[in-house]
C-alpha cells in the first residue's frame, strides 16, 4: 500500500507540518514524532473527525492521504463527506418468490465481508523505516552503515548498536560521511534516550525535506503533461521530458556497466617500469603519448647526470600549458633487465617543467621508438626488441602513494589524520556558530546525499 500524506496542526499555535508515512504506522509512534515537528507535548492527544487516536495504526483508524490530525485539546477538521453514491436503477423484486421456493435472498444474507487485507508498509523514505521497526535489534558480524540502518529502522536499536563496540566500523563510517551526526549521537552516550532523538531528528529532517522533493517534482511533472497536452510543440515541456529521458538512458547505462563489467569504476595503475641510470636506480614512468623523454631537475641531480645538461637547448615546452626547459643531456645510459640502452634526456624545471611533481622520469616515445618498444598489455610486459628482452609494469605494492601505489601506505594513520581533520572541522564549525568566525554560515553537511 501507497505512502500516504498527512498534515499534523498544533491546535494552540495553529502550526502545521506535512509529512509522509506508510499506513501501518503506530499512534504511538505518530505521537512521538508529531510532537517535535509541530512543538507540542508527547502527551498532547491526536485528534482526528472529532475522536481521539490512542491506539492501533494509520490505516486502522481510517487515516486517509490528505487527512488533518490536531494535536492537543482542539477539533480537527472534519474530512470531507464521501461522494453520494449514483441512484441505483429501478428493479423488479422477487424477494417472495425467492423465499417461497426456499431460495435465500441473496440480499438478505449477504457474506460477511473479507477483513482487509494487512497494509503493507512502504519504505520509500526514513519515516516508513521507522514506523514498521521489528521488535529488537538486528545484528550480524561485518555489516556495514547501510546495513546497519537498512536492518534497524526504529531509531533506539540503530543508536545501540551504532555506539556498541562491536560495529565500531559503522561509527567511523558515519564520521566520515556525516560528522555532524556522529558527534552528536557520541556526545549522547551516556543517555542513549537523548541519543535516539538526535538520530530521530535527523530522520525526520531527511524524510521531510525528501517528501518536499517529491512533491515539488511530481507538481513540476503534473505542469508540463498539461502544457504538453495543450500544446505539444512546446519547447519548455519537450525540453523537461527529453532531459527525463535522456537521464533514464543514462541511469541503464550505469546499470548495465555496474552488471556487466564493474571493473571500469576501479582506479587504473599507470604504467611504471624499474630501471638503473648511472648505476643508480630509478622508476621510469612508460608514456607512449609523450613525444620526448623527460626528467626533472632533482632527479637529475640524484642520478648525476646534472653536469652534463646542454643549456644551448634550453627553451619552453608548449602542449597543456608551458613548461620550461633547462636543456638536454644528450647520452646517457639507462639499464633495464641487465641489457644497457643510450638514450637522450630532457631536463624540465621542477617548478615550471613537469605538471605532476611525482613524475621525475618520463620515458616517452622517442626512446621507445628507438629502441623498437612494444607495450604488451596482454602479457603486462614492455618488449624490447632491441636486446629481445622484456620488463613486467610494476605493481601497486612496489610503487610508492605518490605513483598510485600501496608501498608505505599506513591504514591506521590515514585513519586518525580523517578524524583530526573531521574534528577540527567540527571546532571550526563550532566557533562559527557561537560568533568566533569569520560570519560565513557553517555547511551542514550532506545529510541527503549520504544519508546512509
Amino acid at each position: 500500500m501507497a505512502d500516504i500524506t498527512i498534515t499534523i496542526l498544533n491546535a494552540q499555535t495553529n502550526a502545521t507540518e506535512a509529512i509522509t508515512l506508510p499506513p501501518a504506522t503506530e499512534i504511538s509512534f505518530l505521537k512521538e514524532l508529531a510532537a517535535p515537528l509541530v512543538n507540542a507535548s508527547p502527551s498532547d492527544p491526536i485528534l482526528y473527525e472529532n475522536r481521539e487516536l490512542s491506539s492501533g495504526t494509520l490505516a486502522s483508524n481510517n487515516v486517509v492521504s490528505g487527512s488533518i490530525l490536531s494535536v492537543g485539546s482542539a477539533v480537527s477538521p472534519p474530512a470531507p463527506p464521501p461522494a453520494a453514491a449514483p441512484a441505483a436503477a429501478p428493479t423488479l423484486d422477487f424477494s417472495a418468490l425467492l423465499a417461497g421456493a426456499g431460495v435465500p435472498d441473496p440480499l438478505l444474507a449477504a457474506p460477511a465481508p473479507a477483513p482487509a487485507p494487512a497494509p503493507v508498509p512502504s519504505f520509500g523514505n526514513p519515516l516508513a523505516f521507522a514506523a514498521a521497526a521489528p521488535q529488537g535489534p538486528v545484528s550480524f558480524d561485518g555489516m556495514n552503515l547501510d546495513q546497519l540502518a537498512q536492518s534497524n529502522p526504529n531509531p533506539a536499536h540503530f543508536v545501540q548498536l551504532l555506539l556498541s563496540d562491536k560495529h565500531l566500523n559503522c561509527l567511523k563510517e558515519l564520521r566520515f560521511h556525516n560528522p555532524r551526526i556522529a558527534a552528536d549521537i557520541e556526545a549522547k552516550r551516556s543517555d542513549l534516550n537523548s541519543a535516539k532523538q538526535v538520530w530521530q531528528a535527523h530522520l525526520v529532517k531527511s524524510s521531510i525535506s525528501g517528501s518536499f522533493r517529491q512533491n515539488t517534482a511530481m507538481a513540476k511533472e503534473r505542469e508540463m503533461e498539461q502544457r504538453l497536452r495543450t500544446n505539444p510543440m512546446d519547447e519548455e515541456a519537450n525540453k523537461y521530458f527529453g532531459e527525463k529521458i535522456r537521464l533514464k538512458n543514462v541511469d541503464e547505462q550505469y546499470r548495465e556497466m555496474m552488471e556487466s563489467f564493474p571493473e571500469a569504476m576501479g582506479r587504473v595503475l599507470m604504467l611504471y617500469i624499474k630501471a638503473k641510470i648511472n648505476g643508480k636506480d630509478q622508476v621510469a614512468f612508460v608514456d607512449s603519448g609523450a613525444q620526448m623523454t623527460v626528467m626533472s631537475y632533482k632527479c637529475a641531480e640524484k642520478l648525476g647526470i646534472l653536469h652534463l645538461v646542454d643549456e644551448r637547448f634550453a627553451g619552453v615546452a608548449v602542449g597543456v600549458g608551458e613548461s620550461k626547459i633547462l636543456g638536454k643531456v644528450h647520452l646517457a645510459d639507462i639499464e633495464i633487465e641487465g641489457c644497457t640502452f643510450q638514450m637522450t634526456v630532457t631536463v624540465m624545471d621542477d617548478n615550471k617543467g613537469l605538471g605532476d611533481k611525482n613524475m621525475d622520469f618520463l620515458l616517452g616515445l622517442d626512446m621507445l621508438k628507438r629502441h623498437r618498444c612494444s607495450v604488451n598489455l596482454a602479457s603486462n610486459t614492455l618488449d624490447f626488441s632491441t636486446g629481445n628482452i622484456s620488463t613486467p609494469f610494476l605493481q601497486e605494492y612496489q610503487l610508492d602513494q605518490s605513483k598510485g601505489g600501496t608501498r608505505g601506505f599506513d591504514p591506521d594513520k590515514s585513519n586518525k589524520e580523517i578524524e583530526d581533520a573531521i574534528a577540527n572541522s567540527l571546532k571550526d564549525d563550532k566557533k562559527e556558530d557561537d560568533g568566533e568566525g569569520d560570519g560565513t554560515t557553517p555547511m551542514e553537511g550532506t545529510e541527503d546525499s549520504k544519508n546512509p
